[in-house]
């Protein structure tokens, strides 16, 4: 278990000081995270933790959560308002943007992003939250076969762009060339998707050459978006007879309609 203090301007910190004589309705919530079930042994999750807090009047707070200091719970001060808390494995701390969530930028896959989000009533002196962290990312990975690896790269291409501060999926462009691996695999973290628009191109330096529908693919075969862990899905492509082989998670592959 571990406390921190706000690392506030002086301003908010006189706000949220308070005393016994004083109304306490205007003293900070105490707000402890349950991080019982957070599983800080999954080398996948790339520990530490980033906490991100925001609120009303520009209350912001940024802080590392690591196992050393905080395995079972962790306790701040917060504004008595309502404030959104998140808590994301690193490095996807690096993709959160105060007041918005985590961003994307154009060029880049999703962070290897396990996340819990939501907006806490903390109107009252002290609210206990369990951590709970999701998966909120699919790593899509294409083979090629037939075609030399370095004669082509996959351009994934959705219309998710981040999560807002509910980890909710928020619409925009996404867009992440992937290079294939001696195998001639590409791969990309694809964030949450809110449909089936996903679309892989195959490019040969300026040039489209093939479009596959993997959006329409994955949903014609099961794969679930809204499930609260996200699988992972492979590809294995013929690309000369386009016959193609779809695994999820670590299901029996199976072949598929080809989608274009």
């Amino acid at each position: 278990m571990c406390f921190k203090f706000l690392a506030v301007p002086a301003v908010m910190l006189a706000a949220l000081s308070c005393s016994i004589k004083e109304d306490r309705s205007k003293c900070p919530c105490i707000l402890i995270m349950d991080l019982e079930e957070v599983p800080w042994n999954t080398p996948e999750e790339g520990f530490p933790l980033s906490l991100q807090v925001s609120g009303p009047g520009g209350f912001s707070l940024e802080n590392p959560v690591s196992v050393e200091e905080c395995s079972t719970s962790y306790t701040v001060e917060v504004p008595r308002q309502g404030v959104y808390s998140s808590l994301l494995t690193s490095p996807a701390g690096d993709f959160f943007v105060g007041g918005r969530g985590i961003v994307i930028p154009e060029g880049k896959d999703c962070p290897p992003l396990w996340m819990y989000s939501r907006f806490l009533d903390t109107s009252v002196e002290d609210i206990r939250e369990k951590v709970v962290l999701r998966k909120s990312f699919c790593t899509m990975s294409v083979t090629f076969k037939g075609v030399p690896p370095g004669k082509y790269s996959l351009r994934f291409l959705g219309t998710v762009c981040g999560y807002d501060l509910s980890a909710k999926p928020v619409p925009g462009e996404f867009s992440y060339l992937s290079v294939p691996d001696g195998g001639g695999t590409c791969s990309a973290r694809i964030p949450r998707q809110t449909d089936s628009s996903l679309i892989a191109a195959v490019e040969s330096g300026d040039m489209v050459l093939r479009y596959f529908a993997i959006g329409e693919i994955l949903a014609k075969n099961g794969y679930d978006w809204t499930s609260p862990d996200l699988a992972d899905a492979s590809l294995t492509i013929d690309y000369a007879s386009t016959a193609i082989t779809l695994t999820i998670g670590g299901g029996t592959p199976v072949q598929v309609e080809v989608l274009i």
